[in-house]
């Protein structure tokens, strides 16, 4: 269902996000088919995300990890600036 697609999630750093994030670069069935090819994950700190870092640091062609603060409109157009750069790096 999500095999070949990129996903965005907020609030990465720790508790429910952080855990979608993992669940989503575990391939279901051991078929990479089936998991995202880039999962985007967000959060205000990513400087004080340890747990995602390390998972930066195991996916780091699968995983990339933004700044974004979504109670912040200004963040907003950082956040697209690094965003266009990932798409640059994956064509």
């Amino acid at each position: 269902m999500l095999g070949g697609k990129n996903v965005l999630i907020t609030g990465a750093s720790r508790g429910l996000g952080l855990e979608v994030v993992r669940q989503l670069l575990r391939s279901p069935g051991n078929v990479q088919a089936q998991s995202p090819a880039v999962v985007i994950a967000t959060c205000r700190n990513p400087d004080n995300a340890p747990e995602l870092q390390e998972l930066a640091k195991e996916e780091h062609n699968r995983l990339y990890i933004k700044k974004l603060d979504v109670t912040n409109f200004d963040s907003y157009l950082g956040f697209m600036k690094d965003e266009l750069e990932v798409r640059i790096k994956l064509t």
